[in-house]
């Protein structure tokens, strides 16, 4: 679940979300706030990230793995 709330997010903050992808996003939501909490947090940094591109540079990162994934292949 936490990669679909990942990639929600990522499609809402480019706008490219379909509107029920926002429906799921909002049922997500609306029913975890671990999934709150990583919402806000996104949102938080992508503001910062366009309100200071300098520090794009500075956060540059791996590609994320697929937890669900990675999961289902170690059991």
């Amino acid at each position: 679940m936490m990669n679909e709330l990942r990639t929600l997010i990522t499609q809402m903050l480019e706008d490219k979300l379909s509107e029920r992808d926002a429906k799921r996003l909002q049922a997500i939501l609306n029913d975890s706030a671990e999934a709150r909490r990583l919402y806000a947090e996104q949102c938080q940094m992508h503001a910062q990230m366009r309100l200071n591109p300098a520090l794009k540079d500075l956060l540059k990162a791996e590609d994320p793995i697929d937890v669900d994934q990675e999961m289902d292949t170690s059991a």
